[in-house]
């Protein structure tokens, strides 16, 4: 087997378990903020539909909370989370577990996104109040699908069961969706989804998502087509009314964003009857606030975490096979050596005066320089090279070759 065959299996093996640790403490950090976000949609943003979208930016630093400080260096956190270093590092087949969950779920998702998107494209296509519109012969609801190029899907049944203006507050329905960005954001949501899916409350938080999606498009969709909240609402009981009647028929139920759970219909009935007056002005103000939230969000996370990789300037010097330090660390001897591109220049003259402070008679060294260290404790590369000593050689050239593998994992 080739050295450099095993030195991918090794950079495999350190970045399986450098992500599980990483995403193991994020998977611990997003039960409490899910809990809280639940809190305030119960609680002060009861009544707000619109202020719970700020609310739900933050989940974008959900992946990103594995690298914080505090995970080395506040004793509640250290204690919260070292359980599961330690678990990862004593028990060797927990990053593959870990990692190959992120990828099932992955492809879980996945195919489901593109059985669907399959069976989509095979169904006919109609214009519907001037927009084309895929028809499902099945009584599903209403639902978009595609980051890029949009489909809207409307049941067959609606398109001979309501009228025009019925069929085009339908399809404004679906372009708020868009227009709110809701298809990206439940993207997003996916990929959070697949990797912290150790954590169960995310398969129960997407509920209160895809809730407060729907009513933000129904508050919207009643301001842009100009009906009052009796009006809306029937055409809600409609929609309803017909699906249920294609439901007797053995229907395949499908949605944008979920079915419309009807022990969610009584809230979301509430919403549409406390429907005030908004301005798109204020959407837009909304729009704009949540997303500097989330990149607020964001950047703190990044201040309060470690960078992907701290660079070391050590060099330390040690016998021929490094089992001895001859020279420490110290701005003597990093004086003396300095490090170019593929070549380290050794000051003779500097290296002279240490060998005799440290009394090294050795001329055959090993040098230790340069790399980066990935977390505390954990993950790291350096670069070395053996130096045949010539005192009489002012300065002494020493090429090395650079850690092949340092790259990947420094930006890994």
């Amino acid at each position: 087997m080739s050295l450099w065959f095993l030195n991918l299996r090794e950079i495999i093996s350190f970045g399986c378990m450098y992500y599980t640790i990483q995403l193991g403490r994020c998977v611990l950090f997003s039960v409490p903020i899910l809990l809280c976000i639940y809190m305030l949609r119960k609680t002060m943003l009861r009544r707000c539909i619109f202020g719970r979208v700020v609310v739900w930016s933050v989940i974008v630093i959900l992946p990103f909370l594995g690298k914080l400080y505090a995970c080395y260096e506040n004793p509640v956190f250290v204690k919260a989370t070292y359980w599961w270093t330690k678990l990862c590092f004593e028990i060797a087949a927990l990053k593959w577990i870990y990692i190959g969950g992120v990828v099932v779920t992955a492809a879980f998702l996945l195919r489901q996104k593109y059985r669907l998107l399959r069976m989509i494209k095979r169904l006919p296509v109609a214009c519907c109040c001037g927009v084309r519109v895929y028809v499902m012969p099945e009584a599903v609801t209403p639902f978009t699908i595609g980051w890029i190029r949009h489909r809207i899907v409307v049941p067959e049944v609606f398109l001979h069961c309501m009228s025009e203006e019925e069929l085009e507050v339908i399809v404004l329905h679906e372009r708020v969706h868009i227009r709110l960005g809701h298809l990206l954001i439940f993207g997003i949501w996916n990929c959070i989804r697949c990797l912290l899916w150790l954590n169960p409350l995310l398969a129960v938080a997407v509920k209160w998502l895809k809730a407060d999606m729907e009513n933000c498009c129904d508050a919207l969709c009643m301001h842009l087509s100009d009906m009052n909240a009796k009006e809306y609402g029937n055409l809600l009981l409609k929609s309803i009314r017909l699906l249920q009647e294609g439901k007797e028929q053995k229907a395949l139920y499908v949605t944008f964003v979920g079915e419309k759970q009807f022990q969610n219909l009584e809230e979301r009935f509430r919403n549409i009857m406390r429907r005030r007056r908004i301005r798109m002005r204020h959407v837009v103000a909304i729009g704009i606030l949540a997303f500097t939230v989330a990149a607020g969000a964001l950047t703190g996370v990044s201040a309060v975490s470690y960078p992907r990789y701290n660079e070391s300037r050590y060099i330390t010097v040690t016998n021929h096979d490094a089992t001895k330090e001859l020279l420490p660390d110290c701005a003597e001897v990093r004086s003396a050596i300095s490090v170019e591109k593929n070549r380290l220049l050794i000051d003779t003259n500097k290296m002279n005066e240490l060998l005799r402070k440290y009394k090294v008679k050795e001329k055959r060294f090993f040098l230790l320089f340069g790399g980066y260290m990935k977390m505390p404790g954990m993950g790291g590369a350096s670069n070395g090279a053996f130096v045949e000593y010539d005192e009489a050689k002012n300065p002494l050239i020493v090429p090395f070759k650079a850690n092949g593998w340092g790259p990947i994992m420094k930006y890994m």
